[in-house]
């Protein structure tokens, strides 16, 4: 999944004529910040990087599609991150903030059902950045949103805010654990079969299934996930006829 994050420039950017002039030096500043936070996170200068990727990921976007993207990207790859940090909690905070129909919802998801097999992890710090730092459009407040601990630790899944995903509270008990995770990608298993983040989803549930001792469900996953895998292939091959 980690693949589907590598192209740092977001592919919205380059859409000339769509928007104002001002609007576009605007956008330009923060898709530069976003792509130096990447830098900054692949040359080990993590605090600095998590804080500009922080700060892009509680942009108040209203419905400028362009900002929405680029902050789902954002809390994507913080997400993502913290997930190859073994910081579950971190993790699944910031991939609730990605929306629940935008183009990185199905990586998203796919990341917050690995987010409650990892551990809990303890916070990160994040560096202050000066003001020249910080993005030409201001940030919501980091408090904008934020759920109620006692809320987290509901088993249900809860909306992450007024478009966001959701969010499930890593947990140490690892049956319910995987019971959360099943949660998330289940979501998945409805959506585009050609999406990567899809196909892994649908085998995860039939991994889920088979840890949990549930043999029947394992196997009619692990079916339902080898006709999917093998239709593509079909698919696939008709496309280069």
């Amino acid at each position: 999944a980690l693949d589907l994050l590598q192209q740092d420039r977001p592919e919205i950017a380059d859409q000339p004529g769509r928007i104002p002039e001002e609007r576009d030096r605007q956008l330009a500043v923060l898709y530069h910040q976003f792509n130096l936070a990447v830098a900054l996170l692949r040359t080990g200068d993590a605090q600095r990087g998590l804080s500009l990727l922080d700060q892009i990921g509680h942009l108040d976007a209203g419905d400028d599609e362009l900002l929405l993207a680029l902050r789902d990207k954002a809390n994507t790859r913080m997400g993502w991150y913290f997930l190859v940090a073994r910081q579950g909690t971190t993790a699944a905070s910031a991939l609730g903030r990605v929306r629940s129909e935008g183009p990185f919802a199905n990586v998203a998801l796919l990341g917050m059902g690995w987010a409650q097999l990892v551990p809990k992890g303890e916070p990160l710090p994040k560096r202050r950045l000066s003001a020249s730092s910080v993005p030409v459009l201001d940030p919501a407040p980091a408090s904008a949103g934020a759920a109620n601990p006692a809320d987290q630790a509901s088993d249900a899944l809860r909306p992450a805010g007024a478009d966001g995903l959701f969010e499930i509270a890593p947990v140490k008990d690892p049956q319910v654990a995987l019971g959360r995770a099943l949660r998330a990608w289940s979501l998945l298993t409805p959506r585009d079969p050609q999406d990567p983040a899809v196909q892994e989803g649908v085998m995860a549930v039939a991994y889920v299934y088979d840890q949990l001792g549930a043999r029947q469900s394992a196997e009619e996953a692990f079916t339902a996930a080898i006709q999917m895998l093998e239709a593509l292939r079909k698919q696939t091959q008709a496309d280069r006829a």
